[in-house]
């Protein structure tokens, strides 16, 4: 049975315009977003977790072997999408 609920949400590739409307609501609604590695999030960031409080460490413990081998292997999680001539923090710069 559909609910229309998650209690956690994880994605790689979204843009802006994908996830900033949501982010708004989420973090009004007491919730949590970051990179799937734990950094500050920004909305030109590659990767996603979003998740209410209660579990948002569970999920980023699940998820940090995975991370951190996708990482390893040189994946570019940093900022994508971002318009010529704008600048933008993110992950740990933002902290």
């Amino acid at each position: 049975m559909m609910t229309g609920t998650i209690d956690a949400y994880t994605q790689f590739q979204l843009k802006p315009w994908d996830v900033a409307a949501g982010i708004c609501i989420l973090e009004e609604a007491g919730g949590r977003v970051s990179t799937a590695d734990g950094l500050a999030y920004s909305v030109f960031d590659r990767s996603l977790l979003a998740a209410n409080d209660a579990l948002y460490p569970a999920v980023l413990e699940k998820l940090e072997p995975r991370m951190s081998a996708l990482l390893a292997a040189g994946a570019q999680l940093g900022p994508a999408n971002v318009p010529p001539g704008y600048g933008v923090k993110a992950g740990a710069q933002l902290e």
